[in-house]
């Protein structure tokens, strides 16, 4: 009992060092559980994808006549589809189109420029954890016509009613159907898309051939699956030689 007095009166007595005392502890506190959650945060960035250790980006690299060296997380179109045939290490791929789109309603009533938009190779949903909760939970993107939509954009654009196999357009004059809704990608993944169509769409309206186009590079996202026991830094040494049988000695 005697302690606790003793305690209250030096309280008391150093107000001011008290109170400088417990606010600093507070801001430490509160420092420190803001940077753990910033870290924990980036650090848990797409792990919730099972078989994580076997899935990688293909990213590009390149070097100047004066040697600098410049880093790209796109590629060509036809990499993923190229690696699949060529390494035995890779068992599947999945190539992703980014293109911010026009979207309406099938009476035009809802139109909104559309910045999460994609077009996917038929993998998109194999390689990718992200749970179809509506609709088509294979996720069959090759259906030129099939598109699938997050739940806030079901939401955006067709309230209550049920989305499945309602149309939506893409820039006016193509036509979609609804085929799957799936959950809203969570904040920790960099594949952050509400709409989802599918890669032979993308092919049957751009001018160039996507599977043997090697000279655009900056839209395009390939993504491998390995198989077991492959040693992820021998398969990156092979790529060199990939890059020159498709490109040249470039």
């Amino acid at each position: 009992m005697n302690l606790l007095k003793l305690s209250f009166r030096f309280l008391k007595n150093h107000l001011k060092y008290t109170l400088l005392n417990v606010f600093g502890l507070a801001i430490g506190i509160s420092a420190a559980y803001i940077l753990f959650g910033y870290a924990y945060f980036h650090m848990s960035f797409d792990d919730f994808h099972p078989a994580l250790d076997s899935k990688y980006r293909v990213l590009m690299h390149n070097q100047s006549s004066s040697g600098n060296v410049q880093h790209y997380a796109s590629t060509f179109s036809p990499v993923g589809e190229r690696l699949l045939a060529d390494f035995p290490e890779v068992i599947d791929y999945v190539t992703v189109y980014e293109r911010p789109s026009l979207i309406s309603s099938i009476d035009f009533e809802k139109s909104f420029h559309e910045p999460r938009v994609c077009f996917a190779s038929d993998s998109f949903f194999k390689i990718f954890s992200f749970e179809v909760i509506q609709g088509d939970r294979n996720a069959d993107l090759k259906d030129i016509k099939t598109l699938l939509i997050s739940e806030r954009a079901a939401k955006k654009y067709f309230g209550d009613e049920d989305p499945i196999n309602k149309v939506l357009y893409r820039n006016h004059d193509e036509e979609y159907i609804v085929k799957g809704v799936f959950k809203n990608p969570p904040a920790n993944t960099h594949l952050q898309y509400d709409f989802i169509f599918s890669e032979r769409a993308y092919a049957a309206i751009v001018e160039d051939n996507i599977y043997e186009n090697w000279a655009w590079w900056d839209v395009y996202f390939a993504y491998i699956k390995t198989a077991p026991g492959t040693d992820i830094r021998v398969l990156e040494n092979k790529l060199d030689d990939f890059m020159i049988k498709y490109r040249g000695d470039t």
